[in-house]
């Protein structure tokens, strides 16, 4: 029998921090899932950590990449094995609310299937602040979220519960991308099929921890200018989604210009 729910979970040189955010799935009160944990190359104790946790519970594969492909090759890796109804995100440093499956499992059931997905708010911790996200979304309805996610992300991965079966009509995470690859698998997404969103906050986001799914601002900059040229049509057709695409590249543009001057002006000291 099939696990209702497959948890994708990419991971990249998180010895300290995996086994916490795959106890918090494991501690779900809904308890018919997988978990596929990609290992992107980790060079650290990741590999032994893996091996302790598949050794754990019967419900924990693992599947490892010899060389770092990143945060999209190692989310597609996953979906492929992914025997689930459902799809779900987990990053190795984040931690899930106990009853979050089990809510978003009900939702997305009794949902039409022109519904896609549902996601929630996040609690982003960093150190000793926190603040809950998106800030935008928080009083407001996801009728307009297609037109609303093409000026910046309003899903949080992690928070995201996705009918397997939409993701095979819109696609899987574009793999040229080094940066922002979940932000347009999401705009696809939207513009096939509607979205729930609970305001309720049912994961915490680490941010305090170094070596994130994150990267450089050249990285930032390719993946924007890539994004607005895949999408170009949609966003000319919104003026003001335009500017602030445009404004973005140009602020990027000229970080990674400054950044570059003063590292060459480092090495002439």
């Amino acid at each position: 029998m099939n696990p209702a729910v497959s948890i994708i979970l990419p991971t990249f040189n998180r010895a300290m921090s995996l086994e916490r955010s795959v106890e918090s799935v494991l501690n779900q009160t809904f308890t018919n899932f997988e978990i596929i944990i990609v290992d992107d190359g980790s060079v650290d104790q990741t590999p032994s950590v893996i091996e302790s946790l598949l050794k754990k519970d019967p419900r924990i594969k693992a599947i490892r990449f010899e060389n770092n492909l990143g945060p999209a090759a190692a989310r597609n890796s996953g979906i492929r094995e992914a025997s689930g109804e459902y799809v779900a995100f987990q990053d190795s440093d984040d931690v899930w609310n106990e009853k979050k499956l089990e809510k978003q499992c009900l939702l997305l059931k009794n949902l039409p299937p022109d519904y896609g997905f549902v996601f929630s708010t996040y609690q982003r911790i960093s150190g000793k602040k926190s603040m809950v996200l998106p800030r935008r979304l928080l009083n407001t309805n996801t009728d307009d979220l297609f037109i609303r996610i093409l000026t910046k992300n309003l899903v949080g991965t992690p928070t995201a519960i996705i009918r397997k079966s939409c993701i095979d009509q819109s696609g899987l995470m574009d793999e040229s991308l080094m940066a922002l690859e979940d932000w347009e698998f999401f705009i696809r997404l939207s513009r096939k099929f509607k979205a729930k969103f609970f305001k309720e906050p049912l994961v915490k986001v680490y941010t305090d921890q170094h070596n994130r799914l994150s990267t450089s601002g050249l990285k930032l900059l390719k993946a924007r200018k890539k994004i607005l040229s895949i999408h170009l049509s949609e966003i000319t057709k919104k003026p003001l989604i335009l500017t602030r695409h445009c404004m973005k590249i140009f602020m990027l543009s000229l970080y990674v210009f400054i950044t570059k001057l003063l590292n060459r002006s480092f090495f002439l000291i």
